[in-house]
């Protein structure tokens, strides 16, 4: 008994569940439908000002072009206008780095006038005909002590030659290719 009763408020709640379930799909469907004859009805209203809207935009376009012609215009003249203010301004700039540079050297000349305690000293004249040779002496013992006469860096097969002058030697070795 107990079961029946059981089974007799499931089978209800089933058939309320089944019921609930179609007025939510009728209330999805009449809403789809219902937006659609309105945005329809919206369109057919409408209709009427497409076509007043065409007839005003071929109107409206020897406006827009006269507009246009008169910014071109204007983007013209405030072009020149702003060229010839760079082209101004790059001759003042030209004109002030000449008269800076004519300053500073102006400036140069006075200080190195005004310190005339520097000397350049006089050239050597008398130049000792020993000392030459001594000098000449040095670098050729040099020569003989440390540094080669010359390296060969030709190529080869096989090991790969070292090319580099001995440091110190720069002035006696050379390098043979």
């Amino acid at each position: 008994m107990a079961d029946k009763k059981w089974q007799a408020k499931k089978n209800e709640k089933l058939e309320i569940n089944k019921r609930l379930e179609r007025n939510k799909i009728l209330i999805m469907r009449l809403s789809v439908v219902g937006l659609a004859i309105i945005i329809f009805v919206f369109w057919l209203i409408n209709i009427p000002n497409v076509w007043l809207g065409n007839q005003k935009n071929a109107q409206t376009d020897a406006s827009l072009q006269e507009l246009k012609a008169n910014l071109n215009s204007f983007l013209n003249q405030s072009e020149e206008k702003v060229n010839k203010i760079e082209e101004e301004q790059k001759q003042q700039e030209r004109q002030q780095l000449i008269k800076d540079s004519d300053n500073l050297i102006q400036n140069l000349i006075t200080e190195t006038n005004k310190k005339s305690d520097y000397s350049i000293p006089a050239p050597i004249d008398n130049i000792d005909n020993d000392a030459e040779s001594n000098q000449a002496s040095l670098i050729d013992n040099n020569k003989n002590i440390n540094c080669p006469e010359w390296i060969n860096c030709m190529p080869s097969i096989g090991e790969v030659r070292n090319c580099q002058i001995p440091v110190g030697c720069e002035d006696f070795t050379q390098i043979a290719y």
